[in-house]
């Protein structure tokens, strides 16, 4: 094909060439500026390839590299990591941005979706989990052991937020994945039952001291003890009283009604004295309520400790085998201060991009297109010379 054939050809599809061109310029920078920016964060980790736990032994450097790295990042992508960060980071409760129309239109019509159950809703937790396990990527780093962790977001804080959350969901689960025995689970479900079985003997206890007022119990006690002591005095003296009434009035005489009040004040002070024995009474039956109860609780608190000291012992036994950990954290995300493109960077590519799908299309057209536009091809297929061509013309309506 010669230059001019190249010329001719760019002539005769100048149409489609320019307008599809156009058309893809055009297509995409309106994306650009309906779409929202992303910020990609980024983190790196060390795969350590001499230190392989699925062997449980040392290899020879670089054995068996690709599965180890390979493993790592199916592990990173796991439900269990991915729901790890959710849970800690609730995304879904973040302060929402800023949306496009066309990212409300495309929410509205999720939203009316949902309603006719044409397509599935999901809460916002399960949203995440999904979203996350689909949108976090995991690369090997080309002639290296590394594996880069990115994942884009809008903002670019909470880009760099879930990505160093997902290193440290990965780094805690790789442990419980590769942790060889497991002693320290022996102890923690006895632990934890020793703790809830705590707790629960303390709230019961501060729920009866605030119920029955048990830190002003002794006070209350040595006020009831000097109440019945005055009581009783008084209760003395008004027996001897009644008893020289009696034997100075009889009943009838004008001065027996002396003896009937005083007989009134004494059942008063018996009254009295019961009631304040009565009290006195439970306050030692609630005391002995609220021994017991700490008794209880130093018992139990004791059982626990013991229980956590073992778990503590297991668990630093097992942090202290360093072959169960084959990763490093090279790299936490820092937080991206530019988005990952410029809108000029996708202007231009679209502009390339569209120019070799036109040029495709126009050379498509061309394989198609049966007729003949070379007078050298009309020569060879009439058998005669060309003495001159006309234009073609448009169709003439005539008035």
């Amino acid at each position: 094909m010669t230059k001019r054939d190249i010329l001719l050809f760019f002539f005769k599809w100048k149409v489609t060439i320019i307008s599809m061109t156009l058309m893809v310029i055009t297509s995409v920078t309106v994306m650009v500026y309906l779409l929202p920016v992303k910020y990609t964060g980024k983190a790196k980790v060390l795969v350590e390839p001499n230190r392989a736990p699925t062997m449980r032994t040392d290899i020879s450097p670089g054995l068996q590299m690709g599965e180890a790295a390979f493993t790592e990042a199916e592990i990173i992508l796991s439900y269990s990591v991915m729901e790890s960060v959710v849970d800690k980071l609730k995304p879904y409760s973040r302060p929402p941005q800023p949306e496009s129309s066309f990212g409300a239109t495309l929410k509205s019509i999720k939203a009316f979706t949902d309603e006719l159950e044409l397509t599935i809703h999901m809460e916002p937790r399960d949203w995440w989990i999904r979203h996350l396990s689909k949108e976090v990527e995991v690369d090997l780093v080309m002639r290296s052991n590394i594996l880069e962790v990115t994942y884009n977001d809008k903002n670019p804080e909470w880009a760099a937020k879930i990505v160093n959350g997902v290193i440290d969901a990965y780094i805690e689960h790789h442990f419980k994945v590769y942790m060889s025995s497991g002693n320290s689970m022996l102890y923690k479900e006895p632990m934890e039952k020793a703790e809830k079985a705590l707790e629960d003997l303390q709230n019961e206890l501060m729920i009866f001291k605030k119920k029955y007022s048990i830190t002003a119990t002794k006070e209350r006690k040595q006020g009831l003890a000097q109440t019945l002591s005055t009581l009783r005095g008084q209760l003395t003296n008004s027996q001897v009283k009644l008893a020289e009434l009696e034997t100075k009035y009889k009943p009838g005489h004008p001065g027996h009604k002396e003896v009937i009040s005083i007989n009134s004040k004494i059942k008063q002070l018996n009254s009295s004295i019961a009631e304040a024995n009565q009290e006195l009474k439970e306050i030692e039956v609630n005391k002995d309520r609220v021994d017991a109860l700490e008794n209880k609780i130093e018992s139990k608190k004791k059982t626990y400790e013991d229980h956590k000291r073992k778990y503590e012992e297991a668990r630093l036994t097992e942090i202290s085998n360093l072959d169960l950990i084959n990763v490093r954290v090279v790299d936490y995300a820092p937080v991206p201060v530019r988005p990952n493109f410029s809108n000029l960077f996708y202007i231009i590519i679209s502009a390339i991009s569209g120019f070799i799908l036109a040029v495709t299309v126009a050379f498509i057209k061309e394989y198609f297109d049966h007729n003949i536009s070379d007078p050298a091809e009309v020569e060879r297929i009439l058998g005669i010379p060309e003495i001159g061509s006309v234009e073609k013309l448009g169709r003439r309506i005539n008035s």
